[in-house]
């Protein structure tokens, strides 16, 4: 089991996004591997006739039960639905014929094993039974005809390759372009500065979360000494309460004022103090009285 088993299971995956349902069907899981061996799948296009005949080609190709005959690696894969795109579908290559396209040559892998896939695909690597007919080829330009897997080949020989052998594909269809250095250094560049950038919001965040919870309670706010002179007792120390004061009082004689009388506070009238704070309430205690001679 290899590659080319992913293959064939993300074949059956692009079966069932194009039709809705897998390429195989059945009452038990039994019934369903017995035709993933031995049966050959609908076309996509009689369940869904939006797709053509060219795919149709290309799902046939990665469906093969034998894996020497499907595509040999994801690039060929991918060639053949960009090719499929533009109409050209995959020719009909004898199961004898090795595949001559370098990019279709993988390393022998060790021999398949007895665990199946998750798909399902592994016990297909050595099925001997066949594969569908696809009959169109790509015609170059002199009209000979060139199976789909030669093709990119074909062209590069006329227009130059690279080392791995990607030319321009059949049909004008663009290859992908490879990045250059300097746009490679510019996108560093770039995930950098973001990082960077990231990092140093996180940090001012976490910043200011942090100041924000540690952040000492404010001083409540001071209570202004009421006047409370030349009231009676009781009046006095209500003024005083509802000023959020605690008031203590003092007598003292006095002989200006009548006794029973405020005549001030200590700390005078007009200052501040904490709520609850103390404050002494002075109560005159009448005249003094006289000595005898």
């Amino acid at each position: 089991m290899d590659a080319r088993s992913d293959l064939y299971s993300a074949a059956c995956l692009l079966y069932e996004m194009l039709t809705s349902r897998p390429p195989f069907v059945g009452d038990s899981p039994v019934s369903v591997a017995y035709q993933h061996v031995r049966e050959i799948p609908e076309p996509a296009s009689s369940l869904n006739p939006e797709v053509s005949p060219a795919l149709d080609t290309v799902l046939a190709k990665a469906l093969q039960k034998n894996r020497a005959d499907r595509f040999q690696d994801a690039a060929a894969f991918r060639r053949a639905l960009r090719a499929a795109k533009a109409g050209v579908p995959v020719p009909a290559v004898p199961a004898s014929e090795a595949p001559t396209d370098p990019n279709d040559h993988v390393p022998q892998a060790a021999p398949p094993t007895e665990a199946l896939s998750a798909t399902g695909a592994g016990f297909l690597d050595d099925a001997p039974t066949g594969r569908l007919a696809a009959t169109d080829l790509f015609h170059d330009g002199a009209g000979s005809a060139v199976p789909l897997e030669l093709a990119d080949e074909h062209v590069a020989d006329e227009h130059g390759a690279d080392a791995y052998g990607a030319g321009p594909l059949p049909l004008g269809l663009v290859p992908e372009r490879e990045r250059s250095e300097r746009q490679k250094s510019r996108r560093r560049a770039w995930i950098a500065t973001l990082v960077i950038f990231t990092l140093l919001i996180l940090a001012g965040g976490g910043l200011w979360l942090y100041q924000t919870v540690n952040r000492p309670a404010p001083a409540p706010p001071k209570v202004s000494i009421p006047s409370v002179a030349s009231m009676s007792e009781t009046a006095a120390l209500q003024e005083l309460y509802n000023a959020g004061l605690h008031p203590k009082i003092a007598r003292a004689a006095n002989d200006t004022v009548p006794k029973g009388t405020a005549v001030g506070t200590d700390p005078a009238a007009g200052g501040s103090l904490d709520p609850g704070a103390e404050v002494i309430l002075n109560i005159s205690d009448g005249p003094r009285l006289g000595e005898d001679p």
